[in-house]
């Protein structure tokens, strides 16, 4: 397993529908994950999808933040 697989698992166990980065002003899905290729993990959270106008936004849910222990 590569971080990608264990993180979209993580997410997945977790009831999140995706990642944001409120700096970048970025999300993405499950379904189309990661899409950058290149996330700056640090900046990333776990989000949950929102629809408005037909389009998804992923919002950070509470205390996700992604990183790593000790940080």
């Amino acid at each position: 397993m590569n971080i990608e697989e264990i993180l979209k698992a993580w997410l997945k166990e977790n009831g999140y529908d995706g990642l944001c980065n409120p700096v970048d002003e970025c999300g993405c899905g499950l379904d189309d994950f990661m899409p950058c290729g290149d996330p700056n993990i640090s900046d990333c959270e776990a989000a949950h999808a929102e629809k408005k106008d037909g389009v998804d936004f992923y919002l950070p849910g509470p205390s996700t933040r992604l990183r790593p222990p000790g940080k």
